[in-house]
């Protein structure tokens, strides 16, 4: 059987704070790899983020975990193995808050998600509180390779249906107008006219202002 551990970016503030059941990342990838040491029917994939190779980094993930665990491999981006075929080979995934365990569970795989991200606890990923949770769940899914074929099912059919959501319905243009992809203005001269004209932009507007209060802070 094959855990697949998916790694962030060590320096990305975007994972600072996000922490929920191992007190880092790094972490859960030790502890797992200790609790199957000598169980050879049980492997250790670490793959590194891909942009510590296309953008260069001086602290590298894999340097985080210790060399005597000779259960863990690690994936690195140097070595040109696509993720997508990474998760081809992987039994189970383990992410922190990385968008590609969403994409794994797209392809139908069971994901443990460890970290606070936006597609946790949406219905198709596991999502424990704790470490013992973590572990208990990870064991039986061990024992069955994978969810049984009617949760598997389900699982992908709602990650590809938040993926389409996140995609294509959440995301908005901001009204800008650019000429030969320059950046020219924006379509509107105020915030307030921006406010009161684009329907869109002013639902998004309402999400982050407290509407119900009867004030609207003037920008201007």
């Amino acid at each position: 059987k094959v855990i697949v551990f998916f790694t962030n970016l060590v320096w990305d503030a975007a994972n600072v704070d996000r922490d929920e059941v191992f007190e880092g990342f790094d972490q859960a990838i030790i502890k797992t790899a200790m609790r199957y040491i000598d169980n050879p029917g049980v492997k250790i994939l670490v793959r590194t983020h891909p942009a510590e190779s296309v953008l260069g980094t001086n602290l590298r993930f894999q340097d985080m975990l210790p060399r005597g665990l000779l259960n863990i491999q690690v994936i690195e981006e140097a070595l040109e193995i696509n993720s997508f075929d990474v998760i081809e080979m992987a039994d189970i995934g383990v992410v922190h808050t990385s968008t590609i365990g969403l994409e794994m569970a797209m392809a139908g795989k069971p994901v443990f998600v460890l970290g606070n991200t936006h597609y946790k606890c949406k219905g198709f990923t596991h999502d424990p509180v704790s470490i013992d949770e973590y572990f208990s769940e990870l064991q039986k899914l061990l024992n069955y390779c994978s969810d049984n074929d009617d949760n598997r099912a389900n699982y992908q059919n709602e990650a590809r249906k938040y993926f389409f959501m996140m995609m294509f319905l959440y995301q908005q243009k901001i009204p800008l107008k650019y000429e030969s992809n320059e950046f020219i203005s924006y379509n509107y001269k105020s915030f307030m006219d921006l406010y009161f004209e684009d329907t869109v932009m002013k639902k998004i507007i309402d999400c982050v202002f407290d509407s119900n209060s009867g004030h609207f802070v003037n920008w201007d």
